[in-house]
């Protein structure tokens, strides 16, 4: 019966988060640090609202979708795909860091500018 009972508040919790939060994407990745993190904007030159995804993310929330305009990756990561579509699907753009840190003002360049739906980290 406690089981249960966390397992209900642990719901209600989260369901109260997604409500008063919809901005925040709740990313849990054990292997963030290896895999590296990408903070995005929801404006161009890393203005507005942001919020950081570690690891390859495959849906970056209702609120992110089609809102990305600009990026900054930590010095971690080789590259960054980012696709159109959930699920590492459809259009898709490789950005090649090599190793480097990447600071992206404005998707436009490549053509992703609110556009981008999941993105994966190489």
């Amino acid at each position: 019966m406690m089981k249960k009972k966390l397992f209900v508040s642990c719901m209600m919790l989260s369901f109260f988060l997604a409500l008063t939060m919809p901005h925040m994407a709740l990313t849990v990745n054990a292997q963030a640090s290896a895999a590296g993190c990408v903070t995005v904007y929801e404006d161009i030159n890393y203005a507005g609202r942001s919020t950081t995804f570690c690891g390859s993310t495959g849906y970056v929330s209702d609120f992110w979708n089609d809102r990305i305009s600009s990026f900054k990756a930590d010095c971690s990561m080789n590259a960054i795909t980012v696709y159109d579509n959930a699920n590492f699907d459809g259009n898709s753009e490789s950005i090649r860091l090599n190793g480097g840190c990447r600071k992206i003002s404005d998707l436009t360049i490549y053509n992703f500018n609110d556009r981008i739906s999941s993105i994966k980290i190489e």
